[in-house]
């Protein structure tokens, strides 16, 4: 295991951040919802034992979905460490999805297109960066860096 530095950190600090904020949004919404369906369904009853076991049941709820979803950036940043996989570059692959559309006299210029850039690296692909896959050639000797408990690849550097 090696130590992450300043540009690893930064990229995990990222990930977590990209992972909080839909989830805080997704509640928000949710949340004014549910309370909105509580409030005109629940309120004729006084009962405060089932008022605070629903507010309760979906606290418990929120916090174990963001738990699950934030607990690898979390424990990769709190370890500080990674490990790095050694490698040729097998093989480059560019593929180029236009998308799909309903009305074929539609022209398809008009949808997005979706480009993937990926290597094969010790028989495993992995999706990078178009600045970064035009950068490297096929048979280039490469190092992957990965978070130690998500395994996310953080970076790719040559050698």
């Amino acid at each position: 295991m090696i130590p992450l530095d300043n540009y690893d950190l930064k990229t995990l600090k990222k990930e977590l951040i990209q992972r909080i904020i839909p989830h805080a949004l997704v509640l928000i919404i949710l949340s004014t919802f549910c309370l909105t369906i509580y409030i005109l369904i629940l309120t004729s009853t006084n009962n405060l034992f089932h008022h605070i076991a629903n507010y309760t049941f979906f606290t418990l709820l929120f916090f174990g979905s963001l738990w699950a979803r934030i607990k690898g950036p979390y424990f990769d940043i709190i370890s500080k460490v990674k490990y790095i996989e050694e490698g040729f570059i097998e093989d480059k692959i560019l593929t180029k999805n236009d998308g799909w559309h309903s009305n074929p006299f539609q022209n398809s210029k008009a949808h997005a297109v979706l480009i993937e850039h990926a290597i094969i690296v010790n028989n495993k692909k992995y999706f990078i960066e178009e600045n970064l896959f035009n950068s490297l050639n096929k048979g280039d000797e490469i190092e992957l860096h990965f978070a130690s408990n998500s395994s996310k690849l953080i970076k790719i550097t040559s050698r």
